[in-house]
C-alpha cells in the first residue's frame, strides 16, 4: 500500500521575497517538494518503496500542447495511407469500368459481324433478252449461229459488294446438248444494285436440233423452246474494307422463249446460284 506524506504547511506553490527589490513585488517560483524518504528498515517501507510525491503549482501547468503534439494529432486525423488506398481503389474502378466497356464493344462488333456474315447472299442471275442471229452464208454447209444473251446480275446484299474477274465462262445447251459457248465479262458491283451484262455466245459447228431449225426457218410461227444457260463467274466479295477470298458463283437458268429471232421473248425462267470456293 502506497503512503503519501503531506507537504510542510508553508509549501503552497508561492514564495515571498522578504528582501529588497524594485517595488517589493512577489516573484513566483516553481518549487518541487520531495516527500521525506522513510527508513528502509521501518515496516512502512515494505509498502511504499521509492515512492515520491511531486507537487507543481497550478499556474505552472501548461494547458496548450507543444507544436510537436499538434503535428502528431494532425497526422492521426489525416493519415496518408487511406489516401493511397482510395486512389488505388479509384484507379481499380476505372480500369474495371474500361474493361467492361471494351468487352461490350467487342461483343457488339462480333454480333454485328456475325449477323452480317450469316445474312450473306449469293448474286442472282436472270435472262432478260435472248436473240439468235444466223450468220450462215449460202455456200456454207454448216450453220453458224450467234446468240446474244442479256443477263441481269443482281446483288441482294446490304453490306457486301462483288468484284467479278476475268476468266468466267458461259455455255448454252438445248435438250442437254451444248450448242454455244462464251465468256463472262469482268465488272464491279456495289451492294443492293443490279447490272445488265451482254454475253455473246458463238454456236458450235454441229448440226442443230430439228426444233431449232424449224423455228429459224419459220419466223412467223411461234415454237416454244427451252434452253439451259450455265454461268461460271469468279468473283471476290468485299465487306467495307474487308476483302474476302476468291470464290466461283455458278448459276444455272432454265428459260423458255416463244421463238428464235429478233422479236423473241422470254416467257418463263428459273435460276439458282451456288457458291464454290476456289
Amino acid at each position: 500500500m502506497e503512503e503519501r506524506f503531506p507537504p510542510p504547511p508553508h509549501t503552497n506553490g508561492r514564495q515571498h521575497d522578504s528582501g529588497g527589490g524594485s517595488g517589493g513585488s512577489d516573484h513566483r517560483e516553481a518549487s518541487l517538494e520531495l516527500a521525506p524518504v522513510p527508513n528502509p528498515d521501518s515496516p512502512e517501507h515494505a509498502f511504499a518503496s521509492d515512492t515520491y510525491v511531486v507537487q507543481i503549482p497550478k499556474d505552472q501547468i501548461y494547458r496548450v500542447p507543444p507544436p510537436e503534439n499538434a503535428l502528431i494529432v494532425k497526422r492521426h486525423r489525416k493519415p496518408t495511407e487511406p489516401k493511397k488506398r482510395s486512389f488505388c481503389c479509384s484507379s481499380c474502378c476505372c480500369w474495371l469500368f474500361l474493361a467492361i466497356i471494351v468487352i461490350v464493344l467487342v461483343v457488339g462488333i462480333l454480333a454485328i459481324v456475325s449477323s452480317v456474315f450469316l445474312k450473306l447472299k449469293n448474286p442472282n442471275f436472270h435472262v432478260d433478252h435472248f436473240v439468235v442471229k444466223d450468220l450462215t452464208k449460202s455456200h456454207d454447209k454448216n450453220t453458224k449461229l450467234v446468240y446474244d444473251v442479256k443477263l441481269k446480275v443482281e446483288n441482294p446484299n446490304t453490306y457486301s459488294s462483288f468484284t467479278y474477274k476475268q476468266g468466267g465462262a458461259v455455255s448454252l445447251a438445248f435438250k442437254q446438248k451444248a450448242i454455244a459457248t462464251g465468256k463472262f465479262v469482268a465488272f464491279d458491283q456495289d451492294r443492293k444494285t443490279s447490272k445488265a451484262v451482254d454475253i455473246v455466245l458463238k454456236g458450235s459447228n454441229t448440226a442443230l436440233p430439228k426444233e431449232m431449225q424449224k423455228s429459224l426457218r419459220s419466223k412467223k410461227t411461234k415454237n416454244h423452246l427451252t434452253f439451259a444457260l450455265h454461268v461460271d463467274a469468279p468473283a471476290r466479295r468485299k465487306i467495307g474494307i474487308i476483302k474476302g477470298s476468291s470464290s466461283r458463283f455458278v448459276a444455272s437458268c432454265q428459260f423458255t422463249v416463244d421463238k428464235l429471232g429478233k422479236d423473241a421473248r422470254v416467257l418463263s425462267q428459273k435460276c439458282q446460284t451456288e457458291r464454290k470456293d476456289s
